[in-house]
């Protein structure tokens, strides 16, 4: 084997590396700006400028599967995505967000999904997603009731998630269009920018196999984009997987 083919195996590997193992933080994702003085009962303690590019936080699912044949079938899954953290550029932002001393507020989602899960030769299983909503609610003070819808979506533009049992190992990613904020809460939360992102992408992670039952729980990122198809994470990875391959070429020219 020559040394420039070692060399293009290896810019290989470390590039299916990268998509395969790296969580998805790596882009430059679109920032957004969030008036937290617009919480009842903020200030003027909140951040009226508050700019990130990530929501964080940790999620609990009910997934209700239906057998059709030897490991295939239909799903409904419901889940309630409990917001901690901002980030922008991957590190933390501070805020009045799930802090335990007042005035604090949470935030959380609540999403929905149908879909049909298969099951490889392997044991893996794949599920993809067909429909599905998702609701971003504020809770001002912490407390049960009075809850403030911020923003809507029905339109899933794709969602696929994956379970290997050999290693206990699950990830998702789902994107939906047509975000519309509420009025006037939503708009007065989220500020910028003028229109809103009308795509929002939330992908994670889980331990636990979707088809034993029970609950099943793990982290999770959401991300806004612009009115355009968002680049699924494994298509992006793989141009750095072609760039790296293109490196190793022009050393060899060289």
């Amino acid at each position: 084997m020559s040394s420039f083919t070692k060399r293009m195996l290896a810019a290989a590997a470390l590039a299916t590396g990268i998509a395969a193992g790296a969580p998805a933080l790596a882009a430059n994702y679109p920032d957004f700006t969030i008036n937290e003085n617009s919480v009842p009962g903020t200030s003027p303690l909140g951040n009226p400028a508050l700019v990130a590019d990530r929501l964080n936080g940790l999620y609990t699912e009910v997934f209700t599967p239906t057998f059709t044949g030897p490991g295939s079938g239909t799903f409904v899954a419901n889940a309630t995505y409990n917001i901690s953290a901002y980030y922008q550029n991957d590190i933390l932002v501070p805020s009045l967000l799930g802090c335990s001393l007042a005035p604090c507020y949470n935030l959380y989602a609540t999403l929905q999904a149908t879909g049909n899960f298969s099951t490889a030769v392997n044991g893996d299983i794949t599920f993809t997603g067909t429909s599905g909503n998702l609701q971003l609610f504020l809770d001002p003070d912490q407390s049960v009731g009075g809850d403030l819808l911020l923003l809507s979506t029905s339109d899933l533009v794709t969602g696929e998630g994956h379970f290997r049992p050999s290693l206990a190992s699950g990830d998702f990613e789902i994107i939906w269009t047509a975000v519309m904020l509420s009025s006037p809460t939503g708009e007065n939360f989220f500020t910028a920018p003028r229109p809103f992102y009308l795509m929002i992408d939330a992908n994670g992670n889980f331990t636990e196999n979707p088809l034993a039952g029970g609950p099943i729980s793990g982290s999770a990122n959401a991300f806004f984009f612009p009115n355009q198809v968002a680049e699924p994470n494994s298509v992006l990875l793989f141009g750095i997987a072609v760039m790296a391959l293109a490196g190793v070429m022009r050393r060899r020219r060289v």
